[in-house]
């Protein structure tokens, strides 16, 4: 006959491992089916405007419409990108320095372009107003913009580093 001890020993180590293996099985299950594994779709443009700063409190609402950019070849041509790769976006930004009158803000569109130069993360190190909006006030709030740009498919193989673009850009005040 066993001893008490033997048959405590073996029940313990069969509530062990079907304990064992149900933890291993709902945590398969976590990891398998948690929020982390979702994909995303990707959409043509795969470029975002980030923050660059502390959110503006209280700041002008704009809509902010980025056209096809056209990346600066060698000899300095342009080969302008698909139609589909546009962003619009809405921000409230500060007035620009030196710009506290109101004069500038009867003008509700303002369109220019500017030549960003990126990094290898595909954030903006330089910015360069190739056309004026016709403001100066405005020309620094679509360079600001413009600065925040973060592009995810730039560089790459075909365009590598560095990277110069023409980036067309429409702000228009909102009406929220």
């Amino acid at each position: 006959m066993e001893a008490r001890a033997d048959l405590l020993r073996r029940r313990d180590r069969r509530v062990f491992r079907w304990s064992f293996a149900i933890a291993v099985v709902v945590h398969g299950l976590v990891l398998a089916f948690g929020p982390w594994f979702r994909t995303e779709p990707v959409s043509l443009s795969a470029t975002d405007l980030v923050e660059s700063g502390p959110p503006a409190l209280g700041g002008i609402p704009v809509d902010v419409f980025f056209g096809p950019p056209a990346i600066v070849l060698a000899a300095d041509s342009l080969e302008t990108q698909p139609p589909g790769r546009v962003l619009r976006a809405f921000r409230a930004i500060p007035a620009p320095v030196g710009c506290a009158t109101n004069d500038w803000l009867a003008r509700e569109s303002a369109a220019g372009s500017v030549r960003l130069t990126l990094r290898e993360t595909g954030r903006v190190e330089t910015v360069e107003i190739v056309e004026g909006t016709g403001d100066r006030c405005w020309d620094m709030i679509v360079a600001g913009l413009a600065g925040d740009l973060l592009y995810r498919w730039l560089p790459s193989e075909r365009f590598p580093m560095p990277v110069e673009l023409v980036q067309p850009v429409t702000v228009t005040l909102s009406g929220m």
